[in-house]
């Protein structure tokens, strides 16, 4: 139906396409990162595979499937190169893990490695540990937790602290608690796969909503919210490693040394 309408009345799928992202927009600034998470949570009841590899099947396992096939894109691999640039690795924790694709790869650079992932999807999280046991990989834990659900760990817990396209869906509301606790965990680094905007249009790095996600100034809020990092790094995403809309853009790699 959507195509029709693109193909038929242009002019009328742009006017429907502006009010639906500023509906989304006025929602979760309104509502804020709980929309998101909610969506989030439930997003192995609906069909589809984000990564359109798979054709859809109906299968409740579909989509987490999706993102288990990933673990050969070009964006992993230069997730694992910055890992493995840190040498000896003790202990990682993964915030939005999904079933654990990143985890895998460092799992089997790094099999004496403590190696913990979270995620709010409960399925993912079944899925995912289901298949790390299966292949072995007994040293990579899941559970399921929010971004923002970090309490039970010890404060500098983790060598390293890794998110991958998960702070583009927390708002404002919560992005400095998070970034806050992520840095509180870490010892040596923060290595975040997020958009990344220079001076971010005035929002102090909090954010500015780019259809559907969050846009932010990196630099800016890491300052704000962790006074004991010594530097940042940026490191642009080539457009051969992740070619997807907005990515090709607005995707970095951004390192945060203690």
């Amino acid at each position: 139906m959507k195509a029709k309408i693109k193909a038929y009345a242009p002019s009328l799928y742009s006017l429907a396409k502006g009010c639906y992202w500023k509906y989304r927009n006025l929602n979760e600034r309104f509502r804020g990162t709980g929309v998101q998470e909610r969506y989030w949570s439930k997003r192995h009841l609906r069909e589809g595979d984000d990564w359109g590899s798979r054709a859809s099947t109906g299968d409740q396992n579909e989509w987490v499937q999706g993102y288990w096939d990933s673990r050969s894109h070009g964006h992993r691999q230069l997730m694992l190169e910055k890992v493995k640039a840190f040498g000896s690795v003790r202990s990682l924790l993964e915030i939005g893990c999904n079933c654990g694709p990143n985890l895998a790869l460092i799992g089997k650079e790094y099999p004496k490695a403590e190696l913990v992932g979270i995620d709010i999807n409960p399925e993912a999280i079944e899925v995912g540990s289901r298949i790390l046991g299966r292949d072995g990989l007994s040293n990579v834990r899941l559970l399921v937790r929010r971004a923002d659900e970090l309490r039970e760990f010890q404060d500098k817990a983790f060598d390293l602290v890794l998110t991958d396209a998960v702070l583009i869906y927390i708002g404002p509301d919560k992005i400095e608690k998070v970034i806050a606790e992520m840095a509180r965990l870490a010892r040596r680094a923060l290595i975040m796969i997020e958009f990344h905007a220079d001076s971010a249009e005035g929002s102090n790095g909090l954010g500015i909503y780019h259809f559907g996600c969050w846009k932010r100034d990196y630099v800016e809020i890491l300052r704000q919210c962790a006074d004991d990092i010594r530097e940042v790094r940026l490191t642009k995403i080539p457009e051969k490693a992740w070619n997807a809309a907005n990515w090709k853009d607005l995707g970095y790699i951004i390192e945060a040394l203690f």
